[in-house]
């Protein structure tokens, strides 16, 4: 999940890669960066979003706050079929 600086909130989905570190030509290992797939996104307010947690108990619950003096309160549905 990251916060746009125009009140947008993105949720990514991070897939690791099938070997997470190779050796290159001189033999020294280098690690293998995985993917990022954008899942959605969405603009709640017209000020940047400053606060944001998920729920560690109800998977997809969170709260987010922006500069615009609101605290809001989100539902991500779907989230064990990604």
């Amino acid at each position: 999940m990251t916060g746009g600086g125009n009140g947008s909130i993105n949720l990514y989905k991070y897939s690791y890669p099938a070997q997470r570190v190779i050796k290159d030509s001189e033999g020294l290992e280098k690690g293998v960066m995985g993917t990022c797939e954008l899942l959605n996104s969405r603009t709640f307010s017209t000020q940047p979003i400053n606060s944001f947690d998920w729920n560690a108990e109800k998977e997809g619950l969170c709260v987010f706050g922006s500069f615009d003096q609101c605290v809001r309160v989100g539902i991500v549905t779907k989230l064990n079929t990604v």
